[in-house]
């Protein structure tokens, strides 16, 4: 028969080997599990998307922001515009994912800027087009210049204003 020293020589050592593989094996599950985390965290912080705001009331614009904020789907990124000439500059050299446009701001109108961007084979991205002055005739206009979406500001909320992009993007 062993002796009690004889069998702790024997199966001391296997014990410890097996000891440190059940040890080697939970690290490297628990370094997987962190890997597949961050992984996850990393890749939905990328997914933003930069909106375009073409408006000259900072109220509007600020209001925008907000029904917008709380966006589950995407990180919004805001570039505000007050002017036609500032709006087509930063529509035609940024990578815009979608824009909302004032139908009247002080250099101008929002259809005309669309009606540019069609000329210059320019309109990328989509875009939503809002007014306080909704008529039959504005809304046929701004769709047939290439709005993605007509709405009327006096009737906007936050989920209107959210499906509205949301739609935007999606479809882009």
């Amino acid at each position: 028969m062993f002796s009690f020293e004889t069998k702790n020589r024997i199966f001391r050592p296997k014990i410890d080997i097996f000891k440190s593989q059940v040890e080697t094996k939970t690290k490297i599950l628990y370094l997987l599990f962190r890997v597949e985390f961050l992984a996850g965290v990393l890749m939905f912080s990328l997914i933003k998307k930069q909106i375009l705001l073409i408006e000259d009331n900072p109220r509007d614009a600020l209001l925008f922001q907000e029904h917008l904020s709380e966006s589950k789907e995407y990180d919004y990124i805001f570039k505000q515009c007050r002017t036609i000439r500032s709006g087509l500059h930063y529509y035609i050299n940024m990578d815009i994912d979608c824009t909302i446009l004032d139908y009247r701001l002080d250099d101008g109108d929002g259809i005309s800027l669309m009606n540019e961007l069609r000329a210059r084979g320019s309109l990328k991205s989509p875009i939503i087009f809002l007014t306080s002055f909704a008529t039959e005739e504005i809304k046929r206009k701004s769709l047939e210049a290439g709005a993605f979406v007509f709405i009327d500001k006096n009737k906007l909320d936050r989920k209107t204003l959210n499906q509205a992009v949301l739609g935007a993007l999606n479809r882009h």
